[in-house]
């Protein structure tokens, strides 16, 4: 055990790893707690009416174009080539487009809400000042994640991402006095640690634009953005205006209660693979071999699927038998709850080799696989609605676009390792 630990400390990247899991399963133990709470108070009505106003947040998102991507890929890439100077004034450049996205964008929903506020709803006005929150925190604070590249950065955020549970134990009183208002202050619990990431980001660019260097940036990030956002961020908006649009507000509510939850678990391999997949990147950009990258993915892989799979009968019985118990309000939610607990599962498997594809610089196939993947859901997800599945249809189109993913993953390295075979043979 102490050979092993050595080991751990040792290692950059397992010590990156534990802190920002450790980081996350905090946010995510105190999220879950602080979930249970607001539960209790508000009903899936009032979650579902505050959670369609986010609907139009998670469209918007596109706006970026991938500039957290082409951050992602070009600044490792040109620090590897030792290209320093390009490297910093690329980053600056994506800064200077997402500060013109976010800012603007966000402004318009807080006019919104003082127009709300005139016209007397007090609960959009919250909903819409909320929104105007998230395109800081979710798309200027998206980008400067993407800045967080090193082992040493990787633990930065992990203690800026201790002020997310912080701020939510703050809140928990404010359920006591108006359940609403607790649900949105509990829905800007990132603005803190996005400012205390942007003071600290690693890359301090001057924000400058320049149409060429943007060029390049666009070329590079948006191919493979729009995959990510297709199996991401889009799917998410094209479910929840579904169930809203089909089922209703309260649905929605609990379609929401349980993605929060998903979220939360779904930290595990997330962590994992924003660890792992600049060391992807580099080690495909030093031996371009997908090979050594797959055999570098390998532990890691086996290591989620095992953290993952020990986590899914804790969250079915806490699905099926206490969230009944505990909370009345979303019992209707208990069935749906532990049938998408279980399809965290494939995540473990798909995140790294999809980040060797990206790395092999085949935007064409990520973008093929992820929007037949979107398409597949979506086909889904409106059959099992004509054929009354209710909420259950979100789950069903789900696991039909993750097989289809898997398959296609595993159908590309296999052609990959043939042609290979057929040259050397």
């Amino acid at each position: 055990m102490t050979r092993i630990t050595d080991k751990i400390k040792k290692s950059d990247s397992a010590v990156a790893i534990l802190s920002l899991m450790n980081s996350n399963l905090l946010v995510s133990f105190v999220g879950a707690a602080a979930s249970i709470i607001q539960a209790k108070f508000v009903t899936a009505e009032q979650l579902g009416y505050f959670r369609q106003f986010g609907i139009i947040t998670n469209y918007l998102f596109f706006l970026h174009l991938g500039t957290y991507q082409a951050v992602e890929r070009l600044y490792p890439l040109y620090i590897g080539k030792g290209e320093n100077e390009k490297a910093r004034r690329l980053v600056g450049v994506a800064e200077a487009w997402i500060f013109f996205v976010s800012i603007p964008t966000s402004l318009i929903f807080l006019a919104l809400g003082i127009f709300s506020l005139l016209r007397g709803n007090w609960m959009a006005t919250l909903g819409w000042i909320a929104q105007a929150v998230a395109m800081f925190t979710t798309v200027y604070g998206g980008f400067i994640k993407a800045t967080y590249r090193s082992g040493q950065d990787f633990k930065k955020m992990a203690r800026a991402q201790y002020l997310t549970p912080i701020h939510t134990v703050l809140v928990i009183p404010i359920y006591f006095i108006s359940p609403y208002v607790g649900l949105f202050l509990k829905n800007i619990n990132t603005l803190a640690m996005t400012i205390v990431m942007y003071l600290k980001r690693p890359i301090k660019s001057k924000k400058k634009f320049n149409i060429t260097d943007f060029k390049v940036i666009i070329s590079n990030g948006l191919p493979r953005f729009s995959s990510s956002y297709a199996i991401t961020t889009g799917i998410e908006a094209i479910r929840s205006t579904m169930v809203l649009r089909f089922l209703g507000q309260t649905a929605l509510g609990y379609w929401s209660f349980t993605w929060t939850i998903y979220g939360l678990v779904r930290q595990i391999p997330q962590s994992v693979s924003a660890v792992y997949a600049p060391r992807v990147t580099q080690e495909y950009g030093r031996t371009g071999d997908y090979k050594q990258c797959l055999k570098l993915c390998k532990k890691p892989i086996l290591v989620c699927m095992g953290l993952v799979a020990c986590l899914i009968p804790v969250g079915i019985f806490g699905s099926m038998v206490l969230v009944p118990l505990i909370l009345p309000n979303y019992t209707n939610a208990a069935g749906i709850l532990a049938a998408t607990i279980v399809c965290i599962l494939p995540t473990c498997i798909l995140d790294l080799p999809w980040q060797i594809i990206n790395s092999m610089n085949r935007p064409g196939t990520l973008n093929l696989f992820a929007f037949t993947d979107m398409l597949l859901q979506c086909a889904g997800m409106i059959l099992a609605l004509k054929t009354n599945c209710a909420i259950y249809s979100v789950v069903i189109g789900s696991v039909a676009g993750s097989i289809w993913r898997m398959i296609c993953i595993g159908v590309f390295f296999q052609r990959l390792h043939r042609k290979e075979r057929k040259n050397n043979g």
